[in-house]
């Protein structure tokens, strides 16, 4: 067998595949859902899909460790419909009740997000800002509970 054989070379093996397959534009569609819910009139399905698009930013961000995706202005617009979503919902429910879950799960996510940004030297203040916003928007919602990563 000469020194090219599949048998002899190992760099012949396909080389192991990304254990994570995010859709590219996860993000984005579920904040355009959110979008669409809120000019529909749907304040809850609009809060929860801008959960959503916060969740598949910390997919790239935190499991793929910004692989795929990096932190940018670019998560802007999902970030602020995030705040915007929240404001609608809390419009109608003025006690917190039905946004709790929501706002708990997108505190950690974002935390977890603007720490594994740090880590790698990149810019978390847009996310670190997001948090701000929410416990402006939403104070009776308790999340000191919620650790950093």
């Amino acid at each position: 067998m000469g020194i090219f054989s599949k048998r002899n070379n190992r760099d012949a093996r396909p080389a192991p595949s990304n254990p994570f397959k995010f859709a590219p534009n996860g993000p984005e569609a579920a904040a355009a859902e959110s979008r669409d819910a809120l000019i529909a009139g749907d304040p809850q399905r609009g809060f929860e899909r801008a959960v959503k698009s916060v969740d598949r930013l910390h997919d790239f961000y935190v499991f793929e460790r910004a692989v795929n995706r990096r932190p940018s202005a670019d998560d802007q617009p999902i970030l602020d419909g995030l705040v915007t979503a929240l404001g609608a919902l809390m419009a109608v429910d003025p006690s917190g009740q039905d946004a709790r879950e929501g706002v708990r799960e997108a505190t950690h996510r974002l935390r977890t997000i603007s720490t594994s940004a740090e880590e790698r030297r990149e810019e978390a203040t847009r996310y670190r800002e997001t948090l701000d916003r929410l416990s402006e928007v939403a104070p009776m919602i308790g999340v000191d509970d919620i650790y950093w990563h």
